[in-house]
C-alpha cells in the first residue's frame, strides 16, 4: 500500500489506490492540505517525490505578446534578444545565437584555395627555378 509523507512536516496519509491491470492509479482528492514535496513510499521504499502547488498564480498560463516583451526589455541594461515565435527553424536560430555564425566552412575553402595556388605556383614557377639552378 502506497503512502505519501511530507518531506518538511509530519503529515502522512494513504491515498486512494485503484488497480487497473498492471497499473496502479493514485487519487489524492483533498487529503493534501499543505503545498510542498511529498515522498511516495511503499514498504519503506521511496518510489519518487511529488510536488503539490496550491498557489494558482504560479501556474498561470498567460503569456506576454512580443510587443509586451519588447517594452519590458527596453529599459534593461542586460543583453536580451527576443526571437519571433513564428520562426520556421527556431532551433537553428537559437544554435546560431549560442554558437555564432559557423565560419569553419570559409576557412576550409580558403585553405583549399591556398593549397591550389601553392600547387600552381610550384607547377609553373618551380620548374624554372630548378632549371636555372642546375646550369
Amino acid at each position: 500500500m502506497f503512502t505519501l509523507k511530507s518531506t518538511t512536516s509530519s503529515a502522512e496519509f494513504i491515498p486512494e489506490q485503484r488497480n487497473a491491470g498492471s497499473e496502479t492509479y493514485l487519487y489524492f482528492h483533498s487529503q493534501v492540505q499543505d503545498a510542498g514535496f511529498y515522498d511516495l513510499t511503499k514498504g519503506g521504499i521511496c518510489y519518487g517525490t511529488l510536488a503539490f502547488n496550491f498557489d494558482r498564480a504560479e501556474s498561470n498560463l498567460n503569456y506576454y505578446t512580443e510587443k509586451e516583451l519588447e517594452d519590458a526589455v527596453k529599459g534593461s541594461k542586460a543583453h536580451i534578444q527576443i526571437l519571433s515565435a513564428n520562426a520556421q527553424n527556431l532551433t537553428e536560430k537559437i544554435a546560431e545565437k549560442l554558437h555564432g555564425t559557423a565560419l569553419w566552412r570559409y576557412f576550409v575553402l580558403m585553405a583549399l584555395l591556398c593549397f591550389l595556388v601553392e600547387v600552381l605556383i610550384l607547377r609553373f614557377f618551380g620548374k624554372a627555378k630548378l632549371g636555372k639552378g642546375k646550369g
